[in-house]
């Protein structure tokens, strides 16, 4: 008894266990979380870390947006 493959029927790849096809980037990526409609790129297994380290940084910069607004509001 050999193995049988997991073929995506829309790209036409041998889809390893845990993939789903993306339809936006019409690829099939491996432990898909989502796909980005701001980076325009999916997210799965590979980058989801580099994706909560993206988000991470723009918080800290809507933060410290804010504080600076704050400031300079304050000084005048």
């Amino acid at each position: 008894g050999g193995r049988s493959l997991n073929l995506c029927t829309l790209c036409n790849v041998v889809r390893p266990p845990g993939a789903t096809h993306c339809y936006d980037c019409d690829v099939c990526v491996s432990d898909l979380d989502h796909h980005c409609p701001w980076t325009g790129k999916c997210i799965g297994g590979k980058n989801l870390r580099w994706f909560y380290l993206f988000l991470a940084s723009l918080a800290a910069l809507i933060l410290f947006s804010i504080a600076g607004l704050v400031m300079m509001t304050m000084t005048d």
